[in-house]
This record gives C-alpha cells, sequence and structure tokens, in this order.
C-alpha cells in the first residue's frame, strides 16, 4: 500500500527516494505524484506540505553468473551543489575556500576565474558554512522553495542580490521590479512567467 509524505522544509525527491529505498526518477513519475509534478518542474525545489505519494516497495530479482564480479550502480545519489560568488567588483574568482557540512564532511577548493564552485552532496547535509577570503556564509541546503512561488523567489532574489535576507515580505515585490528592470522586462511586481523563466536561468535553478 502506497503511503502519504507530506513534504517538510528540506525535503526534496532525491532525498525522499534514499529515505524510503526508491530511485529518484522512478518516485518522481510514480502516477499518482503527476499533479505535483505538473506544479513544481523542478523536482527537488517542493514546498512545505506539498504530499508526495510513496509506493510500496517491490522486490526485484536479477540472474547473474556465479562465480564472477557483479556491478549494481544506483542512479541519482548525490546531488551536486553548484554556487556562483560575486559582489559589487565583479565574480569572487581564484579564492581558496573550504566549505563545512552540518553531517561532518569537509570540502576545499578554489573557485573558478567566474567565482563559481561545485562539489557532489551527500544527501543528508542540510546546511553548510562557506569560509572564503575572510568571510563566513551560512548555505540552506536542499531547502529552495519552487520559482513560481513567493518562498522560491524571494530566496533567489536574496540570492541574486536584489533583496536582503532581513526585509519584510512586502519588500518582494519591490525587489522583482528592480530584478525585472536589470533584465528589462515589464518591471509589474509580479511573478509572472517571464520572470520565473528569467529568475532560473539567472540563478541556476
Amino acid at each position: 500500500m502506497s503511503r502519504k509524505h507530506v513534504v517538510q522544509a528540506g525535503d526534496g525527491i532525491d532525498m525522499l527516494a534514499e529515505r524510503y529505498g526508491w530511485s529518484a526518477d522512478a518516485l518522481w513519475d510514480e502516477p499518482e505524484n503527476r499533479a505535483l509534478r505538473d506544479q513544481r518542474p523542478n523536482r527537488n525545489t517542493l514546498l512545505p506540505g506539498d504530499v508526495v505519494t510513496i509506493p510500496e516497495r517491490e522486490a526485484k530479482t536479477v540472474s547473474v553468473a556465479t562465480g564472477a564480479v557483479h556491478r549494481f550502480r544506483r542512479k541519482g545519489v548525490p546531488w551536486k551543489l553548484r554556487v556562483r560568488l560575486a559582489d559589487s567588483l565583479g565574480p569572487r574568482g581564484a579564492l581558496p575556500y573550504r566549505l563545512e557540512l552540518d553531517q561532518g564532511t569537509e570540502l576545499k577548493g578554489t573557485t573558478s576565474d567566474q567565482g563559481e564552485l561545485e562539489h557532489w552532496m551527500p544527501l543528508d547535509a542540510k546546511e553548510g558554512v562557506l569560509h572564503i577570503d575572510g568571510d563566513q556564509i551560512l548555505l540552506k541546503l536542499s531547502n529552495l522553495g519552487p520559482s513560481n512561488s513567493i518562498p522560491g523567489a524571494r530566496a533567489r532574489l536574496v540570492n541574486l542580490g536584489f533583496l536582503d535576507a532581513t526585509a519584510p515580505p512586502d519588500a518582494v515585490p519591490t525587489a522583482l521590479a528592480g530584478f525585472q528592470r536589470r533584465h528589462e522586462l515589464e518591471a509589474t511586481g509580479e511573478l509572472d512567467k517571464p520572470t520565473v523563466a528569467k529568475l532560473e536561468e539567472e540563478h541556476g535553478c
């Protein structure tokens, strides 16, 4: 019998698939999750309160030859974090950094000339602290809402520098209008389809 999982902050399909023993693709393609797929194009940007159907697992058997070593590969594990850093002077490129994850992993590297870094992430990582050039930046992992929702748009505007993280909710339309003007869109302050598409393009997801 299938079960219903009510999404909590930080939940994504990849993480839920790992928890319940499914591949992420199979879980997301489950027919009972079609309405959610239509509403949330990115399977890992869900909103708290969304409901994911978790089908009952069925045992799978595979016939293999004896006396040999066989390798089985799991799909969709883990996931990749991509970050682009910039300030008023431009990309923060060629800077060494250290990323501490909440579950104990430490990652090191140097940003690209465009201020980019990327790493494969454990599915259970929820937060990280990025140490770079004397700064400590808190990263909330697996906690980004859909781009067509106000929480998701707000988070992207903050990350892109159009909105302060402590700004009140009524500041979002003004920030959206500023983003729209920057990218030569109609400055309505509303989360319309062209704005959603541009937010995803600029933010990377």
